[in-house]
């Protein structure tokens, strides 16, 4: 389907007076578009224009962040729509429109129109996670510590999430794809992992959201995460089967490092297919040794995850590891306690 064409379907009327006036939208790989009924007066009455947006720029508007007029004039990737609709069927066909045309320009809401001034956006409501998990903190903490320390559980409770996704046989395809699609970037050199996780977190964020609802700043204090039970458990099995076999963790994730950088493997503009079938089999191995240190991740998946890619697979691996053992270092630490992990 051409990219100035697409299938969207209805799932909320936000607001109605005699017709529809706010309208909410989902089209394919999670991408949502708010629209308002046309202010066009040549335009036919079921006309609608609007604005594609994140599942974060969404529930940010859904928050009061930003009111009506800023989230669809700012519209992801700049990616405008116009389509009908007459309530006899949720699915409309939108065509892709420029910023500049009459139809939205005549269409965009006045300043001041907030989320609170018509119905709850129902997808975002049903995404809050419902349970709750206490970290216990004490001794010294830098402001920037705790950023730091949320960012870790992050990283390991996305990416847990979306390898166990990639692995549900009752998937789309679809979604597969959307998944794999955080790894198509450049990984010369080993390069920032900011981007790759952090695209991670905006596939998950409707799937499995995680967030911080409470922190107290005392010592002792705590730090309240919101999460789904079944990833959050993940995360905590993962540190504590780190906790028992720390030392021969350490020794597997030594052992593939240094078999990439001897053989060359993180420097910039090597790739997968530089590799001899010798040099990937023994990366593979390593890998895979490493890779039983981790409960739920598993390095097929990830190379699954990558296309087949086994040398941007085995980067991933070891950026999960690298996230585990700093992690697991403020609870030996003794600053955090979880009471179902056990420091050994």
């Amino acid at each position: 389907m051409p990219d100035e064409i697409k299938i969207a379907k209805v799932v909320q009327i936000l607001d109605r007076y005699e017709v529809p006036e706010l309208i909410l939208l989902q089209a394919p790989n999670l991408e949502f578009i708010l629209a308002v009924r046309s202010g066009d007066l040549d335009a036919p009455e079921n006309l609608y224009v609007g604005g594609s947006m994140t599942l974060s720029r969404l529930r940010d508007y859904a928050n009061g962040k930003c009111d009506l007029r800023f989230a669809i004039a700012h519209a992801n990737l700049r990616r405008f729509w116009k389509f009908t609709f007459d309530l006899h069927s949720t699915d409309v066909r939108l065509i892709k429109i420029r910023r500049s045309d009459d139809e939205l320009v005549s269409s965009i809401p006045q300043q001041g129109l907030f989320s609170r001034d018509h119905d709850d956006i129902i997808v975002i409501k049903d995404k809050i996670p419902s349970t709750v998990h206490q970290l216990n903190i004490d001794g010294s903490w830098d402001l920037g510590e705790f950023s730091q320390l949320y960012s870790q559980i992050e990283d390991i409770y996305y990416i847990s999430s979306d390898i166990e996704r990639f692995d549900d046989p009752s998937i789309a395809e679809e979604e597969r794809k959307v998944i794999s699609g955080a790894f198509d970037r450049s990984w010369d050199g080993g390069g920032s992992y900011v981007a790759f996780y952090k695209r991670v977190a905006n596939d998950n964020d409707y799937h499995a959201p995680l967030r911080v609802r409470g922190i107290e700043y005392n010592s002792p204090g705590f730090v309240k995460i919101y999460a789904k039970t079944e990833y959050f458990d993940g995360l905590i099995n993962i540190l504590q089967h780190y906790a028992n076999n720390e030392a021969d963790a350490k020794k597997a994730y030594n052992r593939l490092g240094a078999f990439m950088s001897g053989s060359k493997m993180k420097s910039k503009g090597f790739r997968n297919t530089h590799m001899s079938e010798a040099q990937r089999s023994i990366l593979e191995m390593r890998a895979e040794v490493l890779a039983e240190f981790i409960p739920g991740i598993t390095f097929g998946t990830l190379k699954s995850m990558t296309n087949g890619n086994s040398l941007v697979a085995a980067k991933v691996l070891e950026s999960i590891f690298r996230r585990i053992q700093r992690l697991y270092r403020y609870f030996d630490e003794g600053r955090v306690e979880y009471d179902g992990l056990t420091v050994k």
